[in-house]
């Protein structure tokens, strides 16, 4: 070890290396176990008023926290050096932005070097810019504690704090409201009716209330059977938008919809596909359809969804579950997140009705001002879902691996997947089946692919991680297979066991991941919503038929902690790993070996510095590292087989407190009041100040300087350089929704950043609707007129003409 030659913070005192801690064994143990210091280090950068902050790698993450800092001055310059996934221009643009704004802050360029490869020439330009910004000495603002820092949403540093498993606790039975007024004031109902007649129960007791209800039943095709009933097929989508036309023109959209098209009976003996296929159709597809018709019909009043299903829930350990249904939970999750104006609930039904009772409990529960958003009713108790913290501190136990076991991995050739490969390998020397869907180089071809190929290739990588595995000493069979087709995973198995003898333990951890797997639920279309439910519903149902009646020490699925906390254009996903969990839940009330769901925190994969989250943290922050993932793993393998296991590196309930009951968006409003004077000075950007031109530049501006808290926003100012965030981004987005009464979507947002840009797409969409609106005025008109005026006006208009 040598001393430092270039000064640099230390993430373990927060403060500039010293020279003995760099060439100290024990300081760098530290630094591998110990709490990282990011926060002190930004206090120790920043003491220096014109200090240039550059994040090198993928993610804004560092950035974002950085520009939030209350220490942070104008003079403090902050950019990051790869492009947001979002933003609509190339890497390389985004890259020369930088270094352009660098050198603009007087940072030293060596321009012989970049333009190495180049033939420059001069060309005349003007002396300098006309910049009209003010630079007039502003006294300090003393802005007291700006910097309110959510301390349960940093990464703990111990793992053993980051185990959870899901519970439920009775909660208090709500005062039920008198037969004779199941609702203070009358309001608007619609009904999606159910089979078991539960629907059309509470039909009748909110029109003997004098509700307004509106009822909409499954049917083959659309129909409007009178001014309050509907039928519609549950699986077109246009039959909703249909309905929700039909609605607005008639001034009837409900303020509370009820859908209970998730209660079915017990029939006992069913089709696992076709009882599959059924549930997508009336649970999870039809929430999806009905929500992007409201969003087509710009519907930005206040609107309660109460989503009632039964055997959905594991509350008592006794019900007969029915996992192909849990996927309706996805939307409840995702529609408030994305959905501001809409609050959508949960309540499970248990295999008994109670009849009215039960009737004016969910009437109750539905008009309850402060509800719960995941219930369940078991017999005439009422409980809410909750999540117990499990401490594992990794304390030797009998572990769950034997020495030269056998282990199935599906997704085996992923980056999780081959990562927990590597601690087989490495800990028991297993014999390891990879199972991916799409072709790989034969093993007498490698040598060959990676002459041709560079390092950045992705199978070149693959082949190197496989070739590590056998150094390990492991044998490594790769077999190619569809994990949804019944055929090639039997085949799989079957191949498994004639080549090692036995098949000892399963890992689930097929997924189909990338952009193009996850959007937001307004531009969600089923073949991106049936991608996810490819591997992880389909696959896990063949996966499960495949291995019946086999003996295993452990079967491993690999869910997702957006089964959750849902997440932003996750509605497929966190739906599919929801099904996950139920299916496990049923599994091991009927087989001796036990399952275990999972559901992770994310992993991240890049190289580069430890991410702390303050104000807005993101989940990149929280994210786990592959050294954290193994011993994680490590730590689940030593424990007594769980049904689910929640993995969250941050608190858990805090997170459900930002993400599923949204209060950080409360916060956020509460903090309009209470902080309005103290606000951030506008940080030194690139783009000038520039006011705003119009109205509606000043309705969008005006809305970024509430959430935001920065004094003043300029027309050219870049939301996310602000500041801005996801979660920041949903709350401009349902406030422009009503201040323009239009649909406009989170990636509208991503795709135009500015102030300005954001306002040329609110004026283009106004102008859109401006137009059928203005026909159907003129079509008014004419139905109004009678053949002989009506003649009268075309004689005139073809008068005109000629």
């Amino acid at each position: 070890m040598k001393s430092p030659k270039i000064p640099y913070i230390s993430n373990v005192t927060g403060t500039w290396i010293k020279a003995t801690e760099a060439t100290d064994p024990s300081y760098w143990a530290r630094h591998l176990r110990q709490t990282v210091r990011f926060a002190e280090g930004l206090h120790e950068l920043l003491k220096e008023s014109e200090r240039v902050l550059l994040e090198v790698g993928p993610g804004q993450t560092l950035s974002t926290l950085a520009r939030r800092h209350p220490e942070k001055t104008a003079g403090h310059v902050v950019l990051s050096s790869l492009r947001h996934v979002h933003d609509q221009y190339s890497d390389v643009t985004f890259l020369l932005n930088t270094l352009g704004r660098l050198w603009l802050s007087s940072v030293e360029v060596d321009w012989s070097r970049f333009y190495l490869a180049e033939r420059a020439v001069r060309v005349p330009l003007p002396t300098y810019p006309f910049e009209r910004q003010r630079y007039w000495i502003e006294p300090q603002k003393q802005t007291g504690d700006v910097s309110r820092h959510r301390m349960d949403l940093y990464k703990k540093p111990n793992i053993a704090d980051w185990f959870y498993v899901p519970s439920w606790k009775r909660a208090a039975p709500l005062q039920l409201l008198k037969r004779a007024e199941p609702a203070d004031q009358k309001s608007r109902w619609m009904v999606f009716t159910d089979a078991c007649g539960i629907g059309s129960q509470m039909v009748d007791r909110l029109e003997q209330a004098g509700q307004d209800v509106i009822t909409v039943m499954a049917a083959e095709q659309f129909a409007k059977l009178d001014e309050r009933v509907y039928q519609i097929n549950p699986r077109e989508r246009d039959d909703y938008d249909t309905l929700l036309q039909d609605l607005h023109a008639g001034n009837k959209i409900p303020t509370t919809i009820v859908h209970l098209w998730s209660v079915t009976p017990s029939d006992g003996k069913r089709s696992d596909v076709e009882f599959t296929e059924k549930s997508q159709e009336l649970g999870f597809y039809s929430l999806l359809f009905l929500t992007q018709a409201f969003g087509k019909q710009n519907v930005t009043d206040s609107l309660r969804i109460g989503v009632i299903s039964n055997n959905v829930q594991e509350v008592t350990g006794e019900e007969e579950l029915s996992p192909e249904k849990a996927t309706v939970l996805g939307p409840c999750k995702v529609i408030s997140q994305e959905y501001p104006n809409i609050s959508c609930h949960s309540i499970d039904l248990g295999p008994e009705f109670l009849g009215e009772k039960l009737i004016d409990q969910l009437i109750a529960e539905l008009t309850d001002n402060h509800p719960e958003y995941f219930l369940a009713y078991r017999g005439s108790h009422r409980w809410a879902q909750t999540f117990e913290a499990v401490r594992l501190d990794g304390q030797a136990r009998d572990t769950r691996l034997r020495e030269g076991g056998v282990y199935l991995i599906t997704g085996g050739l992923g980056r999780i997947g081959l990562t927990l490969a590597e601690y087989l390998a490495q800990s028991v020397r297993a014999k390891l089946v990879l199972v991916g869907r799409t072709a790989f180089p034969e093993r007498h071809a490698w040598k060959e692919w990676l002459k041709r190929h560079d390092d950045e290739d992705q199978r070149s990588r693959q082949i190197r991680k496989l070739q590590a595995l056998e150094e390990l000493g492991a044998e490594v069979l790769l077999l190619n297979a569809d994990v949804a087709n019944h055929e090639q995973m039997q085949g799989v198995i079957s191949r498994t066991v004639e080549q090692f003898g036995n098949l000892h333990g399963v890992i689930h951890g097929a997924a189909t991941l990338g952009e193009k797997a996850f959007g937001h639920i307004q531009e969600a279309s089923e073949t991106q919503c049936e991608q996810q439910f490819h591997s992880k519903v389909r696959g896990l149902l063949v996966l499960e038929k495949a291995l019946r009646g086999r003996e295993l020490d452990f079967c491993l699925l690999m869910s997702s902690l957006a089964a959750v906390l849902g997440g932003l254009g996750y509605v497929a996903y966190s739906a599919a790993n929801l099904f996950m969990d139920a299916l496990v839940h049923q599994h091991n009330k009927t087989n001796r070996t036990q399952w275990t769901s999972v559901d992770w925190d994310g992993w991240r994969f890049w190289e580069g510095t430890e991410q702390k989250p303050g104000i807005g943290a993101s989940v990149a922050a929280l994210a786990i590292t592959p050294k954290e993932g193994t011993e994680a793993f490590q730590r689940l393998l030593a424990t007594a087989p769980a049904t689910q296991v929640i993995v969250s590196t941050g608190n858990l309930q805090a997170r459900i407190d930002q993400w599923i009951k949204l209060e950080s968006s409360e916060e956020a409003e509460q903090s309009e009041k209470i902080d309005a004077p103290s606000l951030y000075p506008r940080p030194a950007l690139q783009s000038a100040y520039v006011g705003p031109r119009n109205e509606i530049e000043q309705t969008v501006i005006d809305i970024w300087q509430k959430l935001l808290g920065v004094e003043q926003v300029g027309a050219y100012d870049n939301f996310f350089e602000l500041g801005g965030h996801s979660l920041l981004g949903v709350q401009v987005t349902s406030r422009l929704r009503n201040a323009f009464h239009m649909e406009l979507s989170l990636r509208a947002l991503f795709e135009a950043p500015t102030a300005a840009d954001l306002a040329e797409v609110i004026a283009q969409g106004l102008a859109e609707k401006a137009e059928p609106e203005k026909m159907a005025s003129m079509l008014a008109e004419l139905e109004e007129l009678s053949d002989e005026e009506a003649q009268q006006l075309l004689a005139a208009e073809m008068l005109q003409s000629n």
